[in-house]
């Protein structure tokens, strides 16, 4: 007794429809047998190409990610040694910066100090060609004192022009001030031969003792280096 594949029944004696076709449904017994064979191989086949698709999809993401967790290490690793070594460059530019600061300062000291040497070097020098001058006028008649006093008086124009350093300005006051005292006194002796010299003594007394006070300010006028 023969079943049809597509409707199942079951053909009877009594059916009167040729034996290749089912009195059912009608269909062809042989080509109802061939259909579920191919039919039965997709279903098969089909799983298959999805299970494959879904592992390549798979296999890819996991690729991807593994390359984008290398690069975002490879990145970190980056950030992490730019971020190491920045400190090394700021404090290498830090301390060119300190030493360069450091020999600025030690030029500008001793341009300072070379200004300051020269400042009292010109004190000094003022000073002795007084004492030259003063030495010759002390030595010349009253009635020709005009020309030594004239070379006092241009010498004392000088240390009034020179500028010096805060540090010599006690200095220098202690200068000129001997160099006044010292003119009035030759200018009053010159007035007159007998009183003036008597009032020109105490001037010249006077002259001495800010020479004097020039000399042991000079000692310790300004800072040494």
């Amino acid at each position: 007794m023969t079943t049809c594949p597509k409707c199942h029944y079951a053909r009877q004696p009594t059916d009167t429809s040729p034996d290749y076709e089912c009195p059912k449904c009608g269909v062809v017994y042989a080509k109802a047998f061939t259909i579920p064979s191919s039919h039965t191989a997709l279903p098969e086949r089909a799983p298959k190409k999805k299970g494959g698709v879904i592992m390549i999809a798979a296999l890819v993401l996991l690729a991807g990610g593994a390359g984008a967790w290398r690069l975002s290490s490879k990145d970190n690793s980056s950030a992490s040694q730019l971020a190491a070594g920045a400190p090394v460059v700021v404090d290498k530019a830090a301390a060119k910066n300190a030493e360069e600061e450091a020999f600025r300062k030690r030029q500008a000291d001793e341009r300072e100090r070379e200004l300051l040497d020269k400042a009292a070097k010109d004190l000094e020098r003022l000073h002795g060609r007084w004492k030259d001058a003063s030495a010759l006028a002390g030595s010349t008649a009253r009635i020709a004192l005009a020309t030594p006093v004239a070379s006092l008086q241009a010498i004392r124009r000088e240390t009034v022009e020179m500028v010096v350093p805060e540090c010599l300005d006690h200095s220098k006051e202690a200068l000129l001030q001997g160099m006044n005292k010292e003119i009035e006194g030759y200018m009053t002796f010159m007035q007159d031969a007998n009183l003036g010299k008597l009032l020109a003594q105490s001037l010249f007394t006077e002259a001495s003792d800010a020479f004097g006070k020039f000399t042991f300010r000079m000692k310790d006028a300004c800072p040494k280096g």
